[in-house]
């Protein structure tokens, strides 16, 4: 099974991290004294997955030493990360995988990752869910709803950044895209998108409770 490229969004400043990210995209924020994109291309690489296009904002030359494709989006001072999505929607069209640049994950995520089938994301299920958490919810054996704002006793787990968009999808996503934009609805996340796909399209819940991420 051939991997698909890797969408690595990465275009926020992470303003909450304050200082830390004034002058470096909260990508290079180091844990272990190793920045967060490091790891991430390090693992994603050992799982197969030989293209990597990052979608820039903020900061973007930290990605020039990088062998990496980078996109960057205008917007991502002023609008939410769908826009950076929207940003490389041709990809997208053809299937694709996305990364959160802010997410701290083991190798065997990125393994997953490349195994997983058809549309899915990836949701720890045995974490327990806070009001920051991206929680899904489950219908029918597939993806009902994917936002911050859903009832704690309501959600399976919580959507850790990681997703799988099946080549037989993306043309949809990509349209649903250019509705949320075309309509002015560029202030929300791009797991809004996913949850519309999710209202035509059988996005699966991959539960991977048990491994390390944060």
């Amino acid at each position: 099974m051939r991997t698909l490229p890797v969408i690595y969004l990465a275009a926020g400043r992470g303003s909450r991290l304050g200082d830390l990210t004034a002058d470096i995209p909260k990508a290079f924020v180091e844990v272990g004294s190793r920045p967060l994109a490091d790891r991430s291309f390090e693992y994603l690489r050992a799982a197969g997955f030989d293209r990597i296009v990052v979608v820039t904002g903020h900061a973007a030359e930290a990605f020039g030493g990088h062998d990496v494709e980078t996109v960057f989006n205008e917007r991502w001072e002023s609008e939410n990360n769908i826009t950076s999505l929207w940003q490389v929607r041709e990809i997208v069209k053809d299937g694709c995988t996305i990364v959160n640049c802010d997410l701290l994950f083991e190798p065997e995520l990125a393994r997953r990752l490349a195994q997983t089938v058809g549309s899915a994301i990836l949701v720890d299920d045995e974490l327990a869910v806070d009001e920051e958490s991206m929680k899904a919810t489950e219908r029918e054996g597939g993806l009902d709803r994917l936002h911050k704002a859903l009832p704690l006793d309501t959600a399976v787990g919580e959507y850790i950044g990681l997703t799988r968009i099946d080549p037989a999808d993306g043309p949809r996503l990509a349209e649903i895209l250019e509705e949320f934009i075309a309509a002015g609805n560029t202030q929300v996340y791009y797991e809004d998108a996913i949850e519309a796909l999710a209202r035509e399209q059988t996005v699966r819940l991959e539960r991977i409770g048990g491994t390390r991420w944060v």
